[in-house]
């Protein structure tokens, strides 16, 4: 598969998310997403000249449209690498799936090259809003490692996914706490065409939090380089 295949793959799997793929764990919408559910997440949270742009540029102006869904602040936006526990109300770690988990992205990573993301504008998922950020193939490697060494660190996925193949990384931007209104939708739908750059991702973290990755719920176990 050439890089171009893999983006038109990558698009196509974006639309059938937003449509609500099957197969593919959606978080349910919620009045309130802090501290709701629990997860343990493999992510890189992005530096802040990329974060300031996404608040200003495109959070800002959406919220203003509709301003009670919960919006994502600067420094909890983030890039989801790779699922480890779902996000469940009352779950707890025990100090065994953390230290496997450890275990895992710490083997993985000194074989994980520094990864490139293309940012590009809003769209809608069946209870967010999100940016797409498109992976090389670079990027499908380094999630089928990473989900490999889960696997022999006896701590594999929960998550089901629409496809095994074929991965994204979205940055969210908002879970809606009602149903977006038309408004949103238009508003959304006149950023979806920006383009906001290429960005290079050389950190991850494994992280225990809630499902908006709060800032007061989130425990980071393991801060490591990509490519060690």
């Amino acid at each position: 598969m050439t890089e171009q295949h893999y983006f038109e793959a990558q698009q196509d799997l974006f639309k059938s998310l937003a449509l609500g793929a099957a197969g593919a764990v959606v978080i349910p919408m919620r009045t309130t997403y802090t501290n709701a559910a629990r997860c343990l997440t493999v992510v890189h949270l992005l530096d802040e000249p990329l974060a300031g742009l996404i608040s200003q540029a495109i959070i800002a102006p959406l919220r203003e449209t509709e301003g009670h869904h919960h919006w994502y602040p600067a420094h909890d936006l983030h890039l989801t690498l790779k699922n480890v526990r779902s996000a469940k109300p009352n779950r707890v770690y025990t100090a065994e799936e953390i230290r496997r988990a450890v275990r895992a992205v710490e083997r993985a990573s000194p074989a994980i090259e520094p990864l490139t993301f293309a940012i590009h504008g809003p769209i809608f998922f069946p209870t967010s809003v999100i940016l797409r950020a498109f992976g090389t193939l670079k990027h499908r490697d380094a999630v089928r490692l990473l989900g490999r060494e889960l696997e022999l660190a006896g701590i594999p996925d929960d998550k089901g996914y629409a496809s095994n193949e074929v991965f994204i990384g979205n940055i969210t931007l908002c879970r809606f706490t009602t149903m977006p209104t038309a408004d949103l939708r238009q508003a959304v739908l006149a950023r979806e065409g920006r383009f906001l750059g290429m960005y290079n991702a050389r950190t991850m973290q494994l992280v225990e939090c809630d499902e908006v990755y709060s800032s007061g719920s989130r425990v980071i176990h393991a801060s490591l380089k990509i490519g060690g």
